[in-house]
C-alpha cells in the first residue's frame, strides 16, 4: 500500500479560474524518500498542503488524496497528525509556542498524551535532532535555520509514518543543510518514515533520495534521479567595479538579542541577553554587492537589522552617509507586502517591474495567492522599484528556482550598476559567488574574513557552492 496517493487531483484556488493542479496522479510507496521538484508556481506547495486538510488552501478540488489508503478527508485531526507531519516553507508560520520545549509538546498535548509520556517523547525527539540544549530558548530568538529544525522536530514528535517538507533547507547554511539531510536520511532508513520533500535545489538531496517527481504546469511525472540538476549558479554578468565613497560603515559594533516581551524571553536591557555581534567592523562601498555568509545563528540577520537601523548597537557605531535612502527586505517577503494586488504593490512602474521579475501574468492577483518563490520575486521587484541608494536583503533567493535566481541576480546587479550598495545575507553560496563583488563571513560575533567573491570560494574548504 502506498504511503501517499493522488488520484486525478485538480485544484483551483478560490477567486481564480486557472487550476494550479491539473489531473495529478502519482503514488509514493511506503519507505520512499521522494524529491518533488519543479519551477516556481508549478504547484509543489499546493500538492503537499492538499494532503493535510487542516492547512489545505481554500478552493475547488476534484479527485482524491489518500494517506495509507484512506482519503484524507475521512481522517480525524488525531489520525491525520499520526499519519503525516508537514513542515511548511516558512518555519515561523509553524511555530505557535513561546519556547522550544512547549513547541515540541504542543501536538502531543493536543492529542491528549499524558504529561509523563509527553516529556519522554519530547526528550527522545530533541536528542535525535540535536536540539536538546534549546528547550528553554524563546522561539522568537531562533534564527530562520534554527526555527526550521524546531519545526521538523515538532512535526516528528507524534511519530507520523509520512513526513511532508516544503523547501526545508532554504534557510540552512551549507553545513547545517547536510546535517539536516542526514537527519532525514536516518528518519527514512532507520525509522522507516516515508519522506516527500519539495525543493528547488535537488542537488544536495539526490544522494539521499530513492525517487524523484517533477511538477510541470500542475501535472506530476516521475523522473530518474540522474536527470535532476546537481548544481545551480546565478548566471552572472560582468559587474562594474564599486564606486569610491562609503555607503555603510560598522565600527566596533556590539548588538544584543532584542528584548522579548513574552514568557521565557530576555526583558528590557537585562545583561542576561547574550551579545550577537561583538565588536563587528565592516565597510560597504557605493555600487558594491556584498554577501554576508555564516552558520545559522551567527548573526547575519542581526547584522542587516543593525545596518538598516532596526536594531541599535549598545557599543560602537553604524555610519550611514547616504541617510535614509535605503530599503530593507526581510527574510519573510510577506512582511513587505501589504496591498490587494501585485499591481498595487509595484506602483506606477508595475508592468515594467513585473516583466523584469517574470510576474507579468500575476498583476491582478493578490500577493498572498502567489507561490513562495513568486512572493520573493515580487518583494525584490518592489524594493528595486524604489531605487534605494542602499539595499539590505535577507535571504533574497529563498524559495527561488534557477530562473528566479537569475532574475534576482539581474535585479541586484542592475541596482549596483546605478550606484546602489547592496548588503545581503545568504546561504545560497552559488548566488554569492556569481552575483556579488565581495563576501564577508560572520563568525563569533564579528567578521572573520572579507574577500572578493572568486577568491573567497577558491580558498574555502567547507563553504563551497
Amino acid at each position: 500500500m502506498a504511503a501517499l496517493t493522488f488520484r486525478d487531483v485538480s485544484f483551483t484556488y478560490a477567486g481564480s479560474t486557472r487550476p494550479v493542479v491539473r489531473h495529478a496522479s502519482f503514488a509514493v510507496g511506503q519507505g520512499a524518500f521522494a524529491l518533488l521538484c519543479g519551477p516556481t508556481g508549478s504547484g509543489k506547495s499546493t500538492l503537499l498542503r492538499l494532503a493535510k486538510p487542516e492547512v489545505s488552501p481554500a478552493g475547488e478540488r476534484d479527485g482524491s488524496v489518500l494517506l495509507g489508503g484512506r482519503d484524507v478527508h475521512e481522517l480525524g485531526v488525531a489520525e491525520s497528525a499520526r499519519a503525516a507531519g508537514l513542515v511548511l516553507q516558512d518555519p515561523d508560520a509553524s511555530l505557535v509556542s513561546s519556547d522550544v520545549y512547549h513547541e515540541l509538546a504542543f501536538c502531543l498535548e493536543n492529542l491528549g498524551v499524558e504529561p509523563e509520556e509527553t516529556r519522554r517523547r519530547v526528550a527522545e525527539c530533541a536528542y535525535f535532532f540535536g536540539i536538546d540544549g534549546w528547550m528553554g530558548r524563546d522561539t522568537a530568538t531562533l534564527s530562520g535555520g534554527q526555527a526550521q529544525l524546531v519545526a521538523l522536530a515538532a512535526a516528528m514528535v507524534a511519530a507520523p509514518g509520512l513526513l511532508l517538507l516544503d523547501e526545508p533547507t532554504a534557510l540552512l547554511d551549507p553545513v547545517a543543510e547536510q546535517r539536516f539531510l542526514h537527519g532525514l536520511f536516518r528518519l527514512n532508513r532507520e525509522l522507516g518514515v516515508t519522506v516527500v520533500m519539495a525543493t528547488h535545489r535537488p542537488g544536495p538531496a539526490v544522494d539521499y533520495a530513492t525517487e524523484a517527481l517533477v511538477v510541470e504546469e500542475g501535472q506530476v511525472r516521475q523522473v530518474a534521479l540522474g536527470e535532476l540538476p546537481r548544481e545551480q549558479g546565478a548566471v552572472p554578468r560582468p559587474l562594474r567595479a564599486p564606486r569610491d565613497g562609503l555607503a555603510l560603515g560598522f565600527s566596533g559594533a556590539w548588538v544584543r538579542y532584542p528584548a522579548q516581551g513574552i514568557a521565557g524571553g530576555w526583558r528590557g536591557r537585562s545583561p542576561e541577553r547574550p551579545w550577537v555581534l561583538r565588536g563587528l567592523s565592516l565597510a560597504l562601498s557605493q555600487g558594491e554587492v556584498r554577501a554576508v555568509v555564516g552558520g545559522n545563528g551567527a548573526g547575519k540577520s542581526t547584522l542587516l537589522k543593525a545596518a538598516a537601523g532596526i536594531l541599535r548597537p549598545e557599543r560602537g557605531r553604524v555610519t550611514r552617509p547616504l541617510g535614509d535612502r535605503q530599503c530593507y527586505m526581510p527574510q519573510d517577503p510577506r512582511e513587505l507586502l501589504r496591498e490587494e494586488t501585485v499591481r498595487a504593490e509595484l506602483g506606477p512602474d508595475a508592468e515594467a517591474l513585473a516583466a523584469e521579475a517574470g510576474l507579468s501574468g500575476t498583476l491582478d492577483q493578490n500577493p498572498l495567492d502567489l507561490s513562495g518563490g513568486q512572493r520573493q520575486l515580487l518583494a525584490l521587484a518592489k524594493v528595486a522599484g524604489a531605487r534605494p541608494r542602499v539595499l539590505f536583503c535577507d535571504e533574497p533567493t529563498r524559495s527561488l528556482d534557477q530562473p528566479g535566481r537569475e532574475v534576482a541576480a539581474r535585479l541586484v546587479q542592475g541596482l549596483a550598476e546605478q550606484g546602489t550598495a547592496v548588503l545581503l545575507a545568504t546561504h545560497d553560496l552559488g548566488f554569492a559567488r556569481d552575483a556579488c563583488h565581495t563576501v564577508s563571513m560572520v563568525f563569533d560575533g564579528s567578521v572573520a574574513a572579507t574577500q572578493p567573491a572568486e577568491g573567497f570560494f577558491s580558498d574555502a574548504f567547507f563553504y563551497r557552492p
